[in-house]
């Protein structure tokens, strides 16, 4: 699938409205340039590195449309909220050990606290349903949502 493609869809999952980003700039202080995004990715480099640095360029072609901490210069809880924050929509992917890092809890806490649209995928390799059952009840609402496969084999 090519990168428009895959974005129209993941677009669709997040039920993209130009109303739900009024107000929703970042301000010129911003930890990271440009200072808004459409997409923010959340995941566990240990596990997902690779497939996160792939699926920011499938979803935009452009690194700089998506927060991917290993492209920002300021990686801080600050800026990972920020992030969370400034962003149109946010795109967590599953593996064993995500709900096992503080960072990554706090950003899909983030993102329920900012209202964003929750795109939850996994990499096609992974079973989704034990991922979920390892959801601390702080996040347990991500049980809920239809969480996508992703492949990027190539």
């Amino acid at each position: 699938m090519t990168a428009p493609g895959r974005r129209e869809k993941l677009e669709k999952s997040a039920g993209k409205s130009s109303a739900r980003y009024v107000g929703q700039m970042a301000s010129s202080a911003a930890s990271n340039p440009p200072g808004h995004w459409r997409f923010m990715i959340s995941y566990k480099q240990l596990e997902a590195k690779e497939v996160a640095s792939k699926l920011a360029y499938e979803l935009t072609g452009n690194k700089h449309d998506v927060w991917l901490d290993v492209h920002m210069r300021d990686q801080c809880v600050d800026a990972m909220e920020e992030a969370v924050q400034n962003s149109d929509a946010f795109v967590c992917i599953l593996t064993p050990s995500y709900f096992e890092s503080e960072f990554c809890l706090n950003e899909l806490k983030w993102a329920l606290k900012y209202e964003k649209p929750i795109i939850s995928c996994y990499p096609s390799d992974q079973n989704v349903g034990a991922i979920l059952k390892a959801a601390p009840d702080a996040v347990a609402f991500i049980t809920s949502i239809d969480s996508k496969k992703v492949d990027i084999s190539n």
